[in-house]
C-alpha cells in the first residue's frame, strides 16, 4: 500500500534507501554526484494497461480513457556507469499522451523529467507516495523480467519505491514511479 509518510512504513527503509527516496525532485542531479556517467537504458515504451493503483493515483475515472483504460506506459534502467540504480516506470494518460505525443515520441533515451517536466514552470508535482515491494507484487516481477539485459540484479526479498504525478501545464497528469535497486551507491 502506498504511503504518504515514510515514516509509516512497515518496516522502515535501510538508511541507504531512505536518503535516496527523500532527495527532494530531481533524482538524476543526486545521482549524477555518485557516478561519472548516468545514462537511460530504455526498456520499452507502449501503450498498455496501467495497475489498478496508478489509475487511483492519477484519479482518473475508467471511462476517461477511451472507454479502454489504455495508457503509454515508459519502462526504463537508470544506470551509473553501466550499473542499474533505479527502475522508473511512467504512466500517462492516453488523453495527456496524445496531447503531448511529439514530445514523447521524441524521448529516446533522454530523462523525461529533464526533458519535459522540471524546465517547465507550469508543471505541478504531487507530494510523494512510498512502498515497500514485496516479492509478489507485480512492480517486483517487471523488474526481475528484465535482469536477462542487464547486469544481474541482485535477488532481494523486496525492493523500495516512491511516486508522484507531475500535471504538465497544471492539467494534464503522468506518474513516475522510481524503484531504488540494491546496487545503488550509499
Amino acid at each position: 500500500m502506498w504511503v504518504n509518510d515514510i515514516s509509516t512504513l512497515n518496516p522502515l527503509p535501510p538508511a541507504k534507501f531512505r536518503q535516496w527516496m527523500q532527495k527532494p525532485n530531481n533524482l538524476a542531479n543526486e545521482l549524477r554526484k555518485v557516478c561519472n556517467t548516468l545514462s537511460v537504458k530504455l526498456l520499452s515504451q507502449h501503450f498498455d494497461y496501467a495497475l489498478e493503483d496508478e489509475y487511483a493515483a492519477l484519479t482518473i475515472e475508467k471511462n476517461f480513457l477511451d472507454d479502454s483504460k489504455i495508457c503509454y506506459i515508459r519502462k526504463i534502467f537508470l544506470e551509473g556507469d553501466g550499473c542499474p540504480f533505479t527502475y522508473g516506470r511512467v504512466v500517462v494518460p492516453k488523453t495527456v499522451y496524445l496531447h503531448y505525443q511529439q514530445k514523447f515520441d521524441g524521448l529516446g533515451t533522454r530523462l523525461i523529467g529533464e526533458t519535459l517536466l522540471y524546465n517547465d514552470p507550469t508543471t505541478r508535482r504531487s507530494a510523494f507516495e512510498y512502498q515497500r515491494l514485496e516479492n509478489n507484487h507485480i512492480l517486483f516481477k517487471e523488474i526481475f523480467s528484465y535482469s536477462s539485459i542487464i547486469t544481474p540484479l541482485p535477488l532481494v526479498s523486496s525492493l523500495w519505491a516512491r511516486r508522484s504525478v507531475f500535471h504538465m501545464e497544471g492539467k494534464h497528469p503522468l506518474l513516475i514511479t522510481e524503484v531504488f535497486l540494491d546496487s545503488i551507491p550509499r
